[in-house]
């Protein structure tokens, strides 16, 4: 099955600019701005109306320019939906905003497309893409996993490490804790060196900042044979294979998004309010500066959002700022 429908490439080919464009966009705090994020209770009220209009406007913008749109999520796909439901629930007027062509989700391990009936289909051929080329074995794993949450436990009693109550995924295992700042960086290091000395092959570990509460944030952790880089480059290549040179922007605000911001062929969007983890690791970089809020790394170009604009704000602004240089 093609990654790519005629609806998709038929986008690419009516956009009227010198190079065609694509969005790939985490979606919690990114392509949507809910301030809570916590896909075991999801907060939704209907005052906080006004903070989802600026997702719309971006939406309205995309679709105006047919610009194609892929959402790119640390949620997979059942999850997607069950928020959408509950999401469009409350806010009919605002259904448009799960509009999307293309859904990678389970943090870069599961692409579903959306097909001529406007229904999403799951990229087989990725899942085979993923068991060919990485081993990730997830009964043998498991057990390993089990020590882990006895020995975190020991050694950190406080972060309650634990693992995350929700339906089983054949490609990823995920953890959430809770931890103060200063503590996080210390018991991930303690993760990494229990893998290390406990299994083979070693498998990303991927931090992302979920919620706070009673003084202390929770966190995933999540072990996954490739981050959301793969399937965005998965998507790339595909386009590129299809259609040819097209412009992607990836635009994320958590250390998930990470690895697809700043290790794929596209121009990555931090956007404002970005959590900590991101925010420290944009501080590392050696960035130099092409304009304002462009910078260069390592041949790549990424922008950094100031502060003043609303995620999906920074994102519009973002692209309309690239194609006016």
């Amino acid at each position: 099955m093609s990654i790519l429908s005629n609806f998709f490439l038929e986008k690419l080919r009516s956009q009227k600019i010198d190079l065609p464009a694509v969005l790939f966009s985490d979606f919690d705090d990114t392509y949507l701005y809910k301030s809570t994020y916590n896909p075991k209770q999801e907060l939704l009220r209907v005052e906080d109306e006004k903070k989802y209009l600026p997702s719309l406007a971006l939406h309205s913008f995309l679709v105006n320019n047919k610009i194609p749109l892929i959402i790119v999520s640390g949620r997979d796909f059942f999850q997607i939906t069950k928020l959408q439901s509950t999401f469009t629930s409350l806010f009919p007027h605002l259904s448009t905003i799960f509009d999307f062509d293309i859904f990678i989700g389970a943090v870069g391990t599961e692409i579903w497309i959306k097909n001529e009936n406007n229904t999403f289909v799951e990229c087989k051929n990725y899942i085979s893409y993923i068991e060919s080329t990485f081993s990730f074995k997830r009964d043998e794993l498991f057990p390993v996993c089990v020590k882990l949450i006895d020995t975190m436990q020991l050694k950190f009693p406080e972060a309650q490490f634990r693992f995350q109550k929700m339906h089983e995924q054949k490609l990823k295992i995920s953890f959430e804790f809770e931890s103060s700042s200063h503590q996080t960086s210390e018991l991930v290091k303690a993760v990494h060196q229990f893998f290390m000395s406990s299994i083979q092959e070693a498998h990303p570990l991927i931090l992302s900042y979920q919620h706070q509460g009673n003084g202390m944030n929770t966190y995933n952790l999540d072990l996954v044979p490739c981050g959301k880089d793969r399937a965005v480059e998965y998507v790339i290549d595909s386009i590129f294979s299809s259609f040819g040179k097209v412009i992607c922007f990836t635009a994320g605000d958590a250390g998930n998004d990470t690895s697809m911001l700043f290790n794929t062929k596209s121009i990555g969007i931090v956007v404002s309010n970005s959590k900590p983890e991101l925010v420290n690791y944009v501080k590392t970089l050696q960035l130099m500066p092409i304009r304002k809020n462009f910078f260069s790394f390592q041949s790549k170009t990424c922008y950094i959002s100031p502060n003043t604009l609303s995620p999906a704000q920074s994102i519009q602004q973002a692209i309309e700022d690239y194609f006016q240089k």
